[in-house]
C-alpha cells in the first residue's frame, strides 16, 4: 500500500466557505492550546488502562455537546492515543472530548468492545453536569475498527450490546454517529491474515458463519436510528468503500437519517493531511480537509454549536 492518494473536488454541503471556516477551526489548536483543560478519567475502574479516557474541556460557558472518540486498529491494536490530534482539535473548536480506550481481541471476543463503548457513553451521561456537557448531545466519531463500534452502537439492539455490569449502568442511543472506512458487513471483509476479523468474531467464517450475520452492522438496519455520516476513501485496500455505500443504501431505504462522503481516491491511511502545507500522506480519511469540513459540519448541524 504505497504512493499517494488524491481527494475528490467535489465540496462538501455548505461549500467552499464552509472548507475555509473549517480550516480556520483546524488552526486555532496551535495558537489556543489553553483553550481546553485535558484530564484523564476512567470510565470503568475495574478495566485499569482499557477503562481509561483522555477528556478535554474547553474553557467557558457550558454546557456544551461533546463528541466520544472510538480508536482503530483492527480490533487487536491501537489506542486512544492514536486520536490525540482530532481530540485537540475538536476541543479547540469547542467540544468537550472522550477519547477512549477498550478491550481488544484475542484477549475479548464481540460484543465486549462495544460494550465498553455503550459503558463510557453511560459514564459520559452519568458525571454530564461536572463535565460541563449536555448529555443529551453527544455524538460517536470512530475510524475503522472504532467506526464498526460506532455503527454498533447506534443500530444493535441495546439489550444486547450493552453489559449491565458498567458501573453507570446502560443509557439510551447517541445523538449522532460519525463512522469513517468502517466495515459493514464482516463476512465479507477480508481477514487479514486470516485473523484480525477472526480474533474479534470469535470463530471463522467456515466455523460460524451465522454468527457473522449478527455482528454485521448492515443485518441490524431498522427505522429510527440517530443521524449518520459515513466517510469513506475509494481505493480502501483493507475496508472496501462498497461496505459504507452498502450501510448508506440499506440507511436510507428505512427512512434513517444519513450521509455518505466518498473521496475519490482516498485511501484507508495513505490520505493528504489536513495541514495543506504539509507533505504528509498517512492519515485517516477524516483528516482531510473534506473530511474534516464534513464531520465539522454534521456536528454543527446535529449537536448545535459550542458555546463561545
Amino acid at each position: 500500500m504505497r504512493g499517494r492518494s488524491k481527494e475528490t473536488n467535489a465540496m462538501p454541503p455548505g461549500g467552499r466557505r464552509a472548507l475555509w471556516l473549517s480550516l480556520a477551526a483546524a488552526g486555532s489548536v496551535a495558537a489556543c492550546g489553553d483553550a481546553f483543560v485535558q484530564t484523564t478519567e476512567s470510565y470503568n475502574p475495574a478495566l485499569g488502562e482499557l477503562g481509561a479516557m483522555d477528556l478535554y474541556r474547553p474553557v467557558g460557558a457550558t454546557p456544551r455537546p461533546a463528541v466520544l472518540l472510538i480508536h482503530g486498529g483492527g480490533w487487536t491494536s491501537g489506542d486512544k492515543g492514536d486520536l490525540s490530534e482530532e481530540a485537540a482539535r475538536l476541543a479547540a473548536s469547542g467540544f468537550v472530548v472522550a477519547n477512549i480506550n477498550y478491550r481488544l481481541s484475542p484477549q475479548v471476543t464481540f460484543p465486549v468492545p462495544i460494550q465498553d463503548v455503550w459503558c463510557a457513553l453511560a459514564d459520559l451521561r452519568a458525571h454530564a453536569s461536572a463535565r460541563g456537557i449536555d448529555p443529551t448531545r453527544i455524538a460517536l466519531l470512530g475510524y475503522s475498527a472504532g467506526a464498526y463500534l460506532a455503527d454498533m452502537v447506534g443500530l444493535a439492539p441495546a439489550e444486547i450490546a450493552q453489559d449491565p455490569e458498567c458501573p453507570s449502568g446502560i443509557t439510551t442511543a447517541p445523538a449522532a454517529i460519525i463512522a469513517g472506512d468502517g466495515p459493514a458487513n464482516l463476512f465479507t471483509l477480508p481477514s487479514l491474515g486470516d485473523g484480525e476479523v477472526a480474533d474479534f468474531v470469535g470463530a471463522s467464517k467456515t466455523a460460524n458463519p451465522g454468527l457473522y450475520t449478527s455482528v454485521s452492522p448492515l443485518n441490524h438496519v431498522g427505522p429510527g436510528t440517530p443521524p449518520f455520516l459515513l466517510i469513506h476513501g475509494t481505493f480502501d485496500l483493507f475496508v472496501d468503500w462498497h461496505q459504507s455505500q452498502q450501510l448508506h443504501d440499506a440507511l436510507a431505504a428505512q427512512g434513517d437519517p444519513v450521509a455518505l462522503l466518498l473521496i475519490q481516491g482516498g485511501g484507508h491511511v495513505l490520505n493528504t493531511g489536513a495541514d495543506l502545507g504539509a507533505l504528509d500522506y498517512i492519515d485517516e480519511t477524516i483528516d482531510t480537509p473534506i473530511g474534516w469540513t464534513a464531520l465539522m459540519e454534521f456536528l454543527v448541524s446535529k449537536l448545535g454549536a459550542p458555546p463561545p
